[in-house]
């Protein structure tokens, strides 16, 4: 299934950039079925509801404005517009049996914040960033860190194998290195103690490394 929701997500990134009175979206695969929408253009707002009902069985519900202004108003509806573009190309697909969704579901609309940079506050020569994960990735460089892995890992085991390697490296150069660990919500989901041991393995690893 989860093999499935990646593809479906990436046939959407490879859709052709859709342009909405002047505004330009643009979907950023993130990890498994998530993504990021991104919108850029004139008089936009974040404040606009999502379209999640938070409950299974139920509808997508309609964007709708939070405030009563002509930004939050108009952006309520070309982000509807754009919803239903993608549901109208993925509700054929579904029709056909070639895809297991036939919407999308925006959530948490924002804003790109302004942060402190973490090297200029705490007077560091630099840092550095060790993620899996395109959102701490993301953070980190909000924050002013270097990014180290360029390119997700695909397999988990292997990015718990290197972990004492990159770490070890940044350390030689960064005065501060942040370190993400993520799989261990994982071990929850997975039913059989065969699936579990080799995560748990993977996992112990670089916490002895660290000495934590």
């Amino acid at each position: 299934m989860q093999d499935v929701l990646l593809l479906y997500v990436k046939f959407l990134t490879r859709l052709e950039k859709s342009l909405i009175r002047g505004n330009k979206f643009v979907l950023h695969h993130i990890a498994e079925h998530r993504f990021a929408l991104q919108i850029t253009g004139e008089n936009l707002s974040y404040r606009i509801t999502d379209n999640d009902p938070h409950y299974d069985n139920m509808k997508v519900r309609t964007i709708s404005a939070k405030e009563e202004n002509s930004d939050s108003i108009r952006t309520a509806k070309i982000v509807n517009e754009y919803v239903h573009q993608i549901n109208s190309v993925l509700k054929e697909k579904y029709y056909k049996g070639l895809s297991k969704s036939n919407s999308i579901l925006l959530r948490s609309p924002s804003r790109l914040p302004s942060f402190f940079n973490i090297n200029e506050r705490y007077h560091l020569s630099s840092s550095c960033c060790i993620a899996n994960n395109a959102l701490y990735n993301g953070v980190g460089r909000l924050f002013g860190m270097n990014v180290v892995i360029k390119e997700r890992y695909m397999n988990y085991m292997d990015y718990y194998n290197h972990i004492p390697e990159l770490v070890t490296s940044e350390l030689k150069v960064n005065d501060f290195v942040f370190l993400h660990i993520q799989e261990p919500d994982l071990l929850v989901k997975m039913v059989t103690l065969s699936e579990k041991k080799p995560l748990s393995r993977a996992l112990i690893k670089p916490f002895i490394f660290l000495n934590i």
